[in-house]
């Protein structure tokens, strides 16, 4: 058996530290938001510009443990946007920065977003399924 070889486009990224700014402060919550918001929305328009299959997101989404409810909106909303019915797929994984314990993260909520295909082409491995990953509602990009 032969494999025909094959060209993906990944956008690959990971330290967004998302409230950053508000953990250190070096700017209110506001400022914090707005520079995540516009973080996102740059991530995605290279991917989309690009022509990106996917977008990799590997690791401290988040600056500190302590994330606030703000924060976790608008993560969540960007990527219902730009991971939503039409959007590109993106596959999250936790970092250092966003653990709260061995087997739990901060990311978890979107674990749970993700499995319940609310935002359907978003992919986040929850914090005890990190090591080796596979979402059975990925996309099957041919490899």
């Amino acid at each position: 058996m032969s494999i025909k070889p094959t060209r993906f486009r990944f956008l690959q990224t990971g330290d967004l530290h998302v409230g950053r700014g508000r953990s250190s402060g070096a700017w209110g919550e506001a400022e914090s938001l707005k520079r995540a918001s516009l973080m996102f929305d740059r991530i995605f328009s290279i991917a989309k510009a690009e022509k990106c299959h996917a977008v990799l997101i590997t690791g401290d989404v988040f600056d500190v443990k302590a994330v606030s409810n703000k924060e976790r909106e608008l993560v969540a909303g960007k990527l219902a946007v730009y991971a939503g019915k039409n959007g590109i797929p993106t596959f999250v994984i936790s970092g250092n920065h966003d653990l709260t314990a061995p087997a739990n993260s901060n990311l978890d909520y979107l674990a749970v977003i993700s499995d319940a295909g609310e935002i359907p082409n978003l992919f986040v491995a929850p914090a005890d399924k990190q090591r080796i990953w596979w979402h059975p509602a990925a996309p099957d990009l041919g490899i």
